[in-house]
């Protein structure tokens, strides 16, 4: 039984995701530079982005459900939830270019 208890764990820490990656806030040698900063800059705001969009996806959800006979609250839930796929849409499509634009000038500038 001890033994089972050991390899949970084990399974357990397997399980942890590694946060430093996401961010790009893995330990550097010392000197950043300025696309560092901005890049790390960049990628917490775009998460951040994203985070607000789905708790606002969750509001939407709480005042659809609680609609009940009241249509204009429904078309105000609906109304609401296609401008957050549409703010999805903006938030995903500027990451991509944000990246492209970085990648070209990293080639660039070398």
């Amino acid at each position: 039984m001890g033994r089972n208890r050991v390899s949970l764990t084990l399974e357990r820490r397997k399980m942890v995701p590694n946060f430093n990656n996401l961010l790009n806030f893995a330990p550097s040698s010392g000197n950043l530079s300025f696309t560092d900063i901005a890049a790390r800059v960049i990628n917490f705001l775009l998460l951040l982005a994203g985070i607000i969009a789905l708790i606002y996806i969750i509001y939407i959800g709480i005042l659809y459900i609680t609609s009940a006979n009241r249509p204009e609250q429904a078309q105000k839930a609906q109304q609401a939830l296609i401008n957050v796929i549409i703010g999805i849409v903006v938030i995903t499509l500027s990451y991509i270019l944000i990246r492209l634009v970085t990648q070209s000038i990293i080639q660039v500038v070398g």
